[in-house]
């Protein structure tokens, strides 16, 4: 069984003992970010976002919003100096995506992630532990069209919304609705980590 470098870990060796790793997935638009950033706000969770050369969107200029943007020359660099744990150009997108390593926080640790993708988080983070934040597609693609959309593809991001939120569901420990305040779904997920994480 593969067993991430112990270096990743700053609480000793991975195994039954070390605190499982968040994942949190979702469709595109269904407000995981949004979420996750709340939750950072709270100080409830330490967020270890991936990187990527895709240019950021405006709502993704703030903390909890699951990327570090970096220009392709520098993500390069990066993946040649193997500070990735695993590279991936998912979606058909000409973007790529670097999966980090998480160094223990003492906190709940959490990273954000598509539910196709959670593949490489088991292989990495065998210790884990997935909530899907999910909503109606019509409310998705109501939140997508008032982001920036000079570097997005809405389109290529909702074809397979249900298809995603449905493997999300099959694979995720615990699901939230965030049909409706965001307030009452942040408060339901640290209901979650409060039962989860203690």
């Amino acid at each position: 069984m593969f067993r991430p470098p112990v270096a990743l870990y700053s609480q000793g060796m991975p195994g039954s003992n070390a605190a499982p790793v968040l994942v949190v997935v979702g469709p595109s638009g269904s407000g995981k970010s949004t979420v996750v950033g709340e939750l950072v706000r709270r100080a409830a969770v330490e967020l270890h976002p991936s990187w990527t050369d895709r240019p950021p969107r405006e709502d993704e200029l703030r903390p909890g919003a699951g990327h570090r943007f970096v220009d392709t020359d520098e993500f390069s660099q990066l993946q040649q100096q193997g500070r990735f744990l695993e590279v991936v150009q998912p979606f058909g997108l000409p973007y790529r995506y670097g999966l980090p390593p998480v160094r223990r926080s003492g906190t709940v640790d959490a990273i954000i992630v598509r539910a196709p993708m959670l593949v490489l988080v088991d292989r990495h983070f065998p210790a884990n532990l997935v909530y899907q934040i999910e909503c109606d597609a019509q409310l998705a693609r109501q939140r997508l069209a008032k982001r920036d959309g000079s570097h997005s593809a809405p389109g290529t991001r909702l074809a397979n919304f249900e298809k995603e939120m449905q493997l999300g569901r099959t694979l995720a420990d615990r699901t939230f609705s965030n049909n409706a305040e965001i307030s009452r779904v942040v408060d339901e997920v640290l209901a979650a980590l409060g039962k989860d994480f203690c």
